[in-house]
């Protein structure tokens, strides 16, 4: 095997491993996408469940009056 068929192997892997790069790259962007959706979600569901739910407010202790 002689130097240019060696260049021409090594080129020819960084183009496979550049377009593998990219299809990762791309799954990786179209996950992210995926998982900041389903964040979203989650914070409105957790609103809506809060809305819904006993009010958080500081509790008073009974006065002398209430007991």
């Amino acid at each position: 095997m002689g130097l240019g068929d060696r260049l021409l192997d090594g080129l020819r892997a960084t183009i496979e491993l550049r377009g593998d790069l990219d299809r990762a790259v791309s799954e990786i962007k179209r996950a992210s996408d995926l998982l900041l959706d389903h964040e979203k979600r989650l914070v409105r569901l957790e609103t809506i469940a809060e809305m819904r739910g006993e009010p958080r407010g500081p509790r008073l202790l009974p006065g002398p009056d209430d007991a």
